[in-house]
């Protein structure tokens, strides 16, 4: 086994760890967030606990709050995705120093767990080992499904963990909006 598939591995089975030991709760560091969606689409306001925002999505993805933080994950064809670490301004992007992120894909209505590998990607002017942005790709058999990905985000030293709905009717429904 080659050194970069040991330490993926590792990876995902210390993700998994994480999230069996956190339980099921959303968008938490264990002591802030809110848990709230914000389906936004390009141009439109958007709301999180009844607090009226004027930001739209800046990548038109799905925005989540993760304590004072954003989480955007864009969906792209084939399986692509994109999650933007964000700051609470829900536009600026917010730089995080790891250059690899483990989320855990579940098919709705249940089924088995997959890892979901993703890789920094970083922006222009973002310190080497550090990112905003990170890209991965769902393994070919979950193309097309719908499914719950759940990720832990660390921020300033706290895992933030966000679940978001992909391949679901309002995920196609909202990327739709803003075609």
């Amino acid at each position: 086994m080659s050194e970069s598939m040991r330490t993926h591995m590792m990876a995902a089975i210390a993700a998994s760890l994480i999230l069996a030991a956190c339980g099921h709760d959303d968008d938490h560091p264990h002591d802030a967030g809110t848990g709230k969606d914000h389906h936004a689409t390009s141009g439109k306001d958007h709301h999180a606990g009844g607090e009226a925002h004027g930001h739209a999505s800046p990548h038109g993805g799905v925005v989540k709050s993760i304590g004072d933080y954003h989480l955007e994950l864009v969906t792209g064809d084939e399986g692509a995705l994109t999650l933007h670490v964000l700051g609470a301004d829900e536009k600026t992007a917010h730089a995080i120093a790891v250059v690899s992120l483990t989320a855990q894909a579940q098919p709705k209505g249940g089924g088995a767990f997959t890892a979901v590998a993703f890789a920094a990607s970083s922006m222009p002017g973002e310190a080497a080992g550090s990112s905003s942005r990170f890209r991965a790709a769902l393994p070919e058999e979950l193309h097309g499904k719908a499914l719950s990905l759940t990720v832990t985000v660390p921020i300033d030293g706290k895992p933030y963990r966000s679940a978001f709905d992909v391949g679901s009717e309002e995920a196609h429904d909202e990327h739709e909006a803003r075609d």
